[in-house]
């Protein structure tokens, strides 16, 4: 696998990025709006009855898809100041003496930095490939909320 040593070289990229997080927090607005009126509804039974109705399955799947997506932006953001080190690194390694030969210590340096940096994306690929399943979670959300779609969330 290929990577660029800066992740937001691209305008699309940074577009990109932009607009995941905007829908994130539009997102994250929304369910804080949906938890203040399910408060303000149910506050004479109290904060913890209140929560403990709050959180059915649709809402945990809501507040998941948030939290994931922006653990998601946090791996991206570390992994790119990552991959910047390593660049960083290889365009800092000094010539030895002898012009042919690289320091040994800026060569380890680079060595084990390459090799987290690389375990770094490999968990992270893990991380994203999970995220469509969180996606579809919330799409099953919508279909239970219209009666003839509701079927196929109550048969699954």
């Amino acid at each position: 696998t290929s990577l660029y040593g800066d992740g937001w070289r691209l305008f699309f990229t940074v577009l990109g990025d932009g607009v995941f997080v905007i829908q994130l927090l539009i997102i994250l607005v929304s369910e804080i709006r949906d938890v203040s009126s399910h408060y303000r509804q149910n506050s004479q039974l109290g904060f913890w009855v209140t929560m403990k109705k709050y959180w059915e399955l649709w809402n945990v799947v809501d507040w998941l898809s948030i939290l994931y997506g922006f653990g998601l932006v946090i791996t991206f953001v570390v992994f790119t100041g990552m991959t910047t080190t390593v660049r960083d690194l290889l365009w800092g390694l000094d010539i030895a003496e002898d012009g042919l030969t690289f320091d040994m210590e800026q060569v380890d340096e680079l060595t084990l930095e390459f090799k987290d940096t690389a375990l770094f994306f490999h968990r992270m690929k893990y991380a994203g490939a999970f995220y469509p399943l969180v996606i579809m979670l919330r799409l099953f959300k919508a279909f239970s909320a219209q009666p003839r779609l509701s079927l196929v969330t109550r048969t699954l």
